[in-house]
């Protein structure tokens, strides 16, 4: 049964009846979702926006229709959103919340662990056309509707926050891992963030966030686009990543440091190669580097977010985000032991 609010929402854009049905969409950390069935069919999936977390949900929904006429080519699959019946884009309510309803994609699915390297050219392939189809906006033009949301000094300075005014058992739970953290900083610091060229990112492309062909394993598009805003290009590389080299599922939990697939590695590259997506020298020397990056900003995030008392990402048990904090650093901590590894790929792919 869904929620009360999520039916005001779905007649707000002209949807009810006996005829439609709701399932919930649970991968996503931040946002509650539904797939909405009409007549037994999947046609939309409805969307309430967490205005906790996204503070400017005006701002953010204004860089997705910005680019939203961008995003679509021959060989990559558009986004729609249907209007409410006053025409509007999306909903914003006092006491409904702020909603919005994409038209579903027929016959896509989504992935959030593979060890398919097909499945990684393909990531690869569909990531760089995303940068491609985005070129033509500015940076400029977007909204920075989260200040420092990738800022790596910012990140580090709240887990060091967090280490004074954190829950004082968790503090002591977590000590062997805030060490791998203060371990992994130097090679993050190493990085020339601030004077590397700036791109329209995705800012959040972990596997699950793209859609693939259920048949041909075809990869369609990019989605959940929250996070559209300026950025580098180690961020969306570094992300997909973390789904695409780690082991297994398991390594979330799994003390010690973890072997990494650098053919899969490897296999996303190539597809980055097939998009035919122009890469900047400066980017490329760098690139290798992505993979540590981002796992260890998000470990650092869901680190501060168990210390602090699990206020920012959806949890199912206590220790979950020292869990998630766990797999991403150590995760971080083995593609920081194969940077040479993975520089020799970059170079040998792409340069």
């Amino acid at each position: 049964m869904r929620p009360p609010e999520a039916s005001a929402a779905l007649a707000r854009f002209g949807i009810s009846g006996e005829a439609i049905q709701t399932e919930p969409l649970t991968q996503g950390l931040i946002n509650v979702a539904f797939k909405v069935f009409v007549a037994g069919r999947p046609r939309y999936v409805l969307q309430r926006i967490n205005t906790e977390v996204f503070k400017a949900p005006g701002l953010l929904m204004e860089n997705i229709l910005r680019l939203l006429p961008l995003l679509e080519a021959q060989d990559y699959t558009g986004l729609s959103l249907r209007p409410t019946m006053e025409g509007d884009p999306y909903i914003v309510d006092e006491f409904l919340g702020t909603w919005r309803l994409f038209e579903y994609i027929p016959n896509s699915i989504t992935v959030e662990h593979t060890r398919n390297p097909d499945t990684a050219r393909e990531a690869g392939r569909i990531l760089g056309r995303f940068h491609q189809l985005v070129l033509p906006a500015q940076v400029s033009d977007l909204h920075i509707h989260m200040p420092g949301f990738h800022d790596l000094d910012m990140r580090l300075r709240q887990l060091e926050a967090a280490l004074v005014t954190g829950i004082p058992g968790r503090i002591e739970t977590a000590e062997p891992l805030t060490e791998l953290a203060k371990g992994l900083q130097k090679v993050c610091r190493e990085i020339p963030l601030a004077s590397l060229p700036k791109r329209i990112c995705h800012n959040d492309t972990k596997l699950s966030n793209f859609l693939f062909d259920q048949t041909t394993g075809r990869a369609l598009c990019l989605i959940d686009l929250d996070t559209l805003m300026p950025g580098v290009l180690l961020y969306d590389i570094g992300d997909v990543t973390y789904d695409l080299l780690r082991p297994e599922e398991p390594l979330r939990s799994r003390e010690g440091t973890a072997s990494i697939d650098l053919g899969m590695f490897e296999a996303f590259l190539q597809g980055l190669k097939d998009s035919n997506l122009r890469i900047m020298k400066e980017e490329l020397d760098w690139l290798s580097h992505g993979p540590v990056l981002m796992p260890f900003l998000h470990g650092i995030r869901a680190l501060t977010d168990y210390l602090t008392g699990d206020r920012y990402y959806r949890v199912s048990f206590p220790g979950q985000n020292l869990q998630r904090a766990s797999g991403l650093l150590r995760f971080a901590e083995s593609t920081s032991e194969n940077l040479p590894e993975l520089g020799s790929l970059c170079r040998k792919t792409l340069g």
